[in-house]
């Protein structure tokens, strides 16, 4: 007589997630992509200190202007505006507004965002990406700056003063 084997069939087992764990995770992952966000835009609106032994000061052949120079409602600072060197169009866009402090001469290098700028394209055949932004979380409220473009497009290396002044 042949034995039949019984296999003990095992019930599923069934998770239990609480909805406190759920809401505890879904709270973490929230604070913790507010901080990330903050902490972006915290290091892309700061100034970081700029040497200008590299940069050759010069106006030759540059064509520019700096159109925004505002205090924002938040407090934060927006200039804005267009840069190219010659007639070529630009194939690498890399420029940054610099502050230079008045008061104790020091340079400061504000991260830069390039931008379409169709209007000057217009005006100026091929010079779309001319354009450029910034915006800077804060400044020495006593303190006065002097607007400065550092032109890196197309390997130059080139600091030029656009004779604009904001005051902190």
């Amino acid at each position: 007589m042949a034995k039949k084997i019984r296999k003990k069939i095992q019930p599923k087992r069934v998770v239990s997630v609480s909805k406190k764990i759920v809401l505890i995770a879904l709270v973490t992952s929230v604070l913790a992509s507010a901080l990330y966000t903050y902490l972006v835009y915290w290091s892309f609106a700061r100034l970081r200190p700029f040497s200008t032994s590299q940069a050759i000061l010069t106006t030759v052949d540059m064509h520019y202007a700096v159109d925004i120079v505002k205090k924002n409602d938040d407090g934060t600072y927006t200039i804005s505006g267009w840069i190219f060197k010659g007639t070529s169009p630009i194939k690498v866009a890399n420029n940054h507004v610099v502050l230079k402090d008045l008061q104790t001469n020091q340079y400061f290098l504000a991260n830069t965002e390039m931008v379409q700028h169709d209007d000057v394209a217009k005006v100026y055949t091929g010079q779309k990406y001319a354009g450029f932004t910034s915006r800077i979380l804060q400044l020495n409220p006593n303190h006065t700056y002097e607007i400065e473009i550092y032109y890196q497009s197309d390997g130059n290396n080139i600091l030029l003063d656009t004779g604009k002044i904001l005051h902190g």
